[in-house]
C-alpha cells in the first residue's frame, strides 16, 4: 500500500505487519531513496490521537539521540493522499537493527529457540551478564530522566515498548 506523508513524501508499505498492540499495526516502509521507516496504522484511534502525534510530531525533543541510543518518535502523520484525507497513522524512525523487547530480558527465559547474541551478554548467570543489566537499567532511568527534563510524559512505557540493542 502506499501512504503519504508531508515532511517524508510517498511512502511504500509493507501489506504485512511486523508487530501490533493494542493501539494499531506496525509495518516496515519505504521511502523514495530507499530508506526504511516503522508506520503505525492506528485500528481504534481516539478522537485526539492524531492531534497529539501531529503535536509530537510538530514539536520533537533534542535531540532525539544522545550516544545512549535512539528515541522512535514520531515523524508524521500518514495518509491515502497528499492533502485532506483522513489520517491513519504516523510514520517513525526503524529502530537499531537486531534490537529486543526489553520484556525479553525480564523474562526468565529468552523467548524462542535461538536466542539472538544479546541474550548471552546479559546472561543471569554471569557476573558480567549481571553487570550488563545494570548498566542497560542505568541507561532507560537515564534516557526517561533526559525525556522529563523536555517536559515530556511517557503514557504506555513498558518492557515491551523498549527495544534493546546489541
Amino acid at each position: 500500500m502506499r501512504l503519504h506523508s508531508k515532511r517524508l513524501g510517498w511512502l511504500d508499505v509493507e501489506d504485512k505487519s511486523f508487530s501490533s498492540g493494542g493501539a494499531g499495526q506496525v509495518h516496515r516502509a519505504l521511502d523514495a531513496n530507499r530508506r526504511t521507516y516503522c508506520v503505525k496504522l492506528l485500528t481504534k484511534p481516539k478522537a485526539d490521537d492524531f492531534a497529539k502525534i501531529e503535536h509530537m510530531a510538530e514539536n520533537p525533543p533534542a535531540p532525539l539521540s544522545g550516544g545512549w541510543g535512539q528515541l522512535c518518535w514520531p515523524l508524521d502523520l500518514v495518509r491515502s493522499q497528499a492533502q485532506h484525507s483522513k489520517a491513519f497513522g504516523y510514520v517513525m524512525p526503524m529502530a537499531i537493527p537486531g534490537s529486543v523487547e526489553l520484556s525479553h530480558v525480564t523474562n526468565l527465559r529468552w523467548p524462542g529457540r535461538n536466542p539472538p547474541p544479546l541474550a548471552q551478554k546479559l546472561d543471569r548467570c554471569s557476573a558480567q551478564g549481571l553487570a550488563r543489566r545494570m548498566y542497560l537499567a542505568c541507561n532507560i532511568a537515564a534516557a526517561v530522566n533526559e525525556i522529563h527534563k523536555f517536559g515530556c510524559v511517557f503514557v504506555d512505557l513498558k518492557p515491551q515498548n523498549i527495544l534493546v540493542a546489541p
